[in-house]
């Protein structure tokens, strides 16, 4: 069977899903997803990229496996905006008093960033409306992260 030389795991974590379902490590299919990946990378003859915003949670015997690894820092407040421009991409007209700037005041990832955006634009094509209203930009970034506060903070 011919393997691609390198492959890459875009959420390297074991028990971190997409769907923001976190397992506990006595989880029964946590441990089951953590055995099935360790065996894989044994028996794979190529390179492997995992990554992971969540290097707390990696299980240590998947860690134990890694050559090596490369930290990216979160990205600060010049880098959130730009974030915010090129995940925009005037494809919205922010709502009155909003720009990248301004967004970019609150400490969120890149990929939290597009989350926001994706849903976004999933909430623009149901209501046709491609200038999202000032609610439904601050319900998706509650939606992403509500420790922020962003309901109170930004209205």
């Amino acid at each position: 069977m011919n393997q691609p030389a390198m492959s890459a795991i875009p959420s390297a974590a074991p028990g971190q899903s997409p769907g923001r379902i976190q397992w506990r490590s006595n989880d029964r299919y946590a441990n089951q997803s953590t055995a099935y990946l360790l065996q894989r990378l044994e028996d794979y003859a190529g390179m492997v990229l995992p990554a992971t915003n969540l290097h707390g949670n990696l299980d240590p015997a998947l860690a134990r496996r890694l050559n090596a690894t490369v930290y990216f820092p979160r990205p600060g407040k010049r880098e959130r905006a730009r974030l915010w421009e090129n995940a925009l991409a005037g494809q919205f007209k922010l709502p009155d008093g909003w720009s990248p700037d301004k967004l970019a005041e609150y400490d969120l990832s890149g990929a939290e960033i597009v989350s926001i955006v994706r849903c976004l634009a999933l909430t623009a094509c149901k209501s046709g409306n491609f200038s999202p209203e000032a609610c439904f930009l601050l319900e998706e970034l509650e939606r992403e992260r509500p420790e922020h506060g962003f309901k109170k903070g930004l209205a």
